[in-house]
């Protein structure tokens, strides 16, 4: 744990002490304070004095109910029949699955857009290379240099 006996005891036995209520009997200060566990114990430990118990053995109203479903399933694999079970170290497969499956669709999309591009640029180059010819054709055939050639063949 993070407290030693002594520090686990601040406020363990004010009762026994004949004190009026936890107010002013625990001494939470006494608590470390040097990491965030630590200090959420210390806030834990002023929020119980804060609530001025009188007594050590409280009697308390309840009445038992069924434990929710969702926390049944929520704990349910947390213990076994030696007790608390070992916490499972998380399985990578799913994420290299996940990992790879996204580079193949990321590889087939860059191909496919490749491949887009060239044939793309392959009509535009036809296109270009059509409308060349044409001009050259209309310039023939309205040149009378070359109209001439063409009547007298």
């Amino acid at each position: 744990t993070f407290l030693t006996r002594n520090q686990s005891a601040v406020c363990g036995e004010w009762w026994e002490a004949k004190r009026e209520s936890t107010i002013g009997s625990c001494k939470c200060s006494l608590l470390p304070n040097a990491t965030a566990e630590q200090r959420t114990l210390r806030r834990g430990c002023e929020l119980f004095t804060a609530w001025g118990w009188t007594t050590g053995t409280p009697k308390l109203e309840y009445y038992p109910i069924k434990c929710p479903r969702g926390f049944q399933k929520l704990v349910s694999n947390a213990f076994g029949s030696s007790g608390v079970a070992p916490v499972k170290s998380p399985s990578y497969i799913g994420i290299l699955v996940g990992a790879f499956v996204a580079l193949v669709v990321c590889s087939t999309l860059g191909v496919l857009n490749w491949c887009w591009r060239l044939k793309q640029n392959r009509k535009v180059e036809f296109e270009a290379r059509r409308k060349r010819i044409n001009r050259k054709e209309n310039t023939w055939k309205n040149n009378p240099n070359f109209a001439a050639a063409d009547a007298a063949a």
